[in-house]
């Protein structure tokens, strides 16, 4: 796997903590993750890039298409369901060589 820069995953992991307050707070839409995952490829072409556990056990994931940009932030409750957080557009990877790290 190709690592992410190191301040990139730091900011994924610090919007994970913080997004469960904000995703209830708005009301976000939740749909069964399944369902959730066809509509993202089907309609955008995203597939996921990033996949992590947060701290209260849901799952946060980043989607993407990176032909055309779009990204779409889904956490996903351990019952299954699963919440769009927010989506956008000019998502790329970053891959930066930090100095005195490997590639584990």
């Amino acid at each position: 796997m190709r690592p992410l820069t190191a301040a990139l995953a730091a900011a994924l992991f610090m919007s994970a903590l913080l997004l469960p307050s904000a995703v209830a707070a708005q009301g976000a839409p939740c749909v069964e993750r399944s369902e959730a995952r066809e509509r993202l490829a089907g309609k955008f072409g995203e597939t996921p890039v990033f996949r992590g556990i947060t701290a209260t056990g849901k799952m946060f994931e980043v989607f993407a298409n990176l032909t055309t940009g779009t990204f779409t932030v889904m956490l996903t409750s351990p019952q299954g369901m699963a919440c769009y957080v927010d989506s956008g557009e000019s998502a790329r990877i970053v891959y930066e060589v930090i100095e005195g790290e490997q590639d584990s």
